[in-house]
C-alpha cells in the first residue's frame, strides 16, 4: 500500500440503484474496499418504491444515498458524478462482485499509465443463479470493427490469456469504468456527461467523445470483477432494451460520425433493414430518431 499513501488520490464511487435484488452479495465486495480514500454515493431511482434507498439505510448507513426520479443510467451517473470530489470517478453496477483491492488496483495502474485517462478492469461473467464466478469474459472494454460494429471485447470467450498483452481499448462498458476527472470534465456538456438522450449505447457514446479529444483506454489486467450481465446473449433481449440500443446507436452514430465511410453506410443499411423487418415496431424509434435531430446536432457541435 505504501504507493498509495504516497498519492492518495480520491476516488468517488458512484452507483445507480433499481430494487434489491443483488445488494446482499454485491454491496459488501464493493463497500469492503482497501483503498482508505473513497467517496461512495449512491443513487435509488425506483420511484414511490425506494426499495434499495430503505435497504441501505438499514443495513449501510454509513453510505451517502439519494432518491431521485428514474432518470435511467445516463441522466443518474451524470446526478452523481456532478456531486463527485474526487480524483477519479467509478462507474459501477449492483449486479457486480468486485475484489478488496479493486479501487486500489485501478487507481495504480491510471497512475501509473498517465497517458490513459479512463480504464476497465477484466470483467468476467457471474453466475448469480448458482452463486459462482466463471471464467467466461463479459468484457474487456469496448472494441469496434473499421465498419463501426461495437462490441464487447471477449465477450463469451473463455479468458486462456489471449488478451495479456493487450493494453490499449477502444474504449469500457457503462457497467464498469473509472475516469479521471479531468477527462470527464474535457467532454461536459452543460451538465452532462453522458447523454442523457441514451439508455443503451451510452458507453460507446461517451467513450468516442473521449477518443475525439485525444483520451485513451486502459485494460487493466490485474484486477476482475463479476458481472451478471442482464442484457447478455443468451437472455432474450425485451422490446425496451431492442428499442434503448436501435435508438442508441442511430444517437451516437448521427453524432461522432458524422461523415461515415461506404462500409459504414452499407453495414448500417442492412442492419437497419434487417432490424425494422424483423421487429416493426422499432420504426417509432426511428420517427423519435428524425425528431431529436435538432438535439443531436446541437450537442454535436458543442
Amino acid at each position: 500500500m505504501e504507493s498509495i499513501s504516497k498519492s492518495m488520490k480520491k476516488a468517488t464511487v458512484g452507483l445507480v440503484l433499481y430494487g434489491t435484488k443483488y445488494l446482499d452479495k454485491s454491496l459488501p465486495t464493493l463497500l469492503n474496499q482497501d483503498y482508505p480514500e473513497i467517496e461512495y454515493i449512491f443513487l435509488d431511482q425506483e420511484e414511490g418504491i425506494w426499495s434499495a434507498f430503505d435497504y441501505i439505510k438499514k443495513h449501510h448507513p454509513q453510505i451517502k444515498v439519494q432518491r431521485g426520479k428514474n432518470l435511467w443510467h445516463s441522466g443518474g451517473h451524470n446526478t452523481i458524478i456532478n456531486q463527485m470530489t474526487g480524483d477519479y470517478y467509478f462507474c459501477v453496477s449492483n449486479d457486480m462482485l468486485y475484489e478488496k483491492d479493486f479501487v486500489s488496483k485501478m487507481i495504480k495502474a491510471l497512475d501509473a499509465n498517465p497517458e490513459f485517462t479512463f480504464a476497465t478492469p477484466k470483467i468476467m461473467r457471474w453466475d448469480y443463479a448458482n452463486n459462482k464466478k466463471t471464467n467466461e469474459i463479459d468484457s474487456f472494454g469496448l472494441a469496434k470493427t473499421s465498419y463501426h460494429h461495437f462490441y464487447d471485447l471477449g465477450n463469451g470467450q473463455k479468458d486462456q490469456g489471449q488478451y495479456d498483452k493487450t493494453k490499449e481499448v477502444w474504449g469500457t462498458s457503462g457497467a464498469c469504468s473509472v475516469f479521471t476527472k479531468k477527462a470527464l470534465e474535457s467532454i461536459r456538456h452543460k451538465d452532462e456527461y453522458f447523454d442523457s438522450m441514451m439508455h443503451y449505447k451510452n458507453d460507446v457514446d461517451l467513450s468516442f467523445r473521449l477518443r475525439n479529444q485525444g483520451h485513451k483506454a486502459l485494460l487493466v489486467h490485474d484486477t476482475t470483477v463479476y458481472h451478471d450481465r442482464q442484457a447478455a446473449k443468451h437472455n432474450k433481449k425485451s422490446l425496451s432494451i431492442k428499442e434503448s440500443s436501435f435508438l442508441g446507436e442511430k444517437i451516437l452514430l448521427y453524432k461522432n460520425l458524422p461523415q461515415q465511410n461506404l462500409q459504414t453506410l452499407i453495414y448500417q443499411f442492412l442492419k437497419t433493414s434487417y432490424l425494422l423487418a424483423t421487429n416493426p415496431k422499432l420504426l417509432k424509434q426511428l420517427k423519435k430518431f428524425k425528431q431529436l435531430k435538432s438535439q443531436i446536432t446541437s450537442k454535436q457541435k458543442a
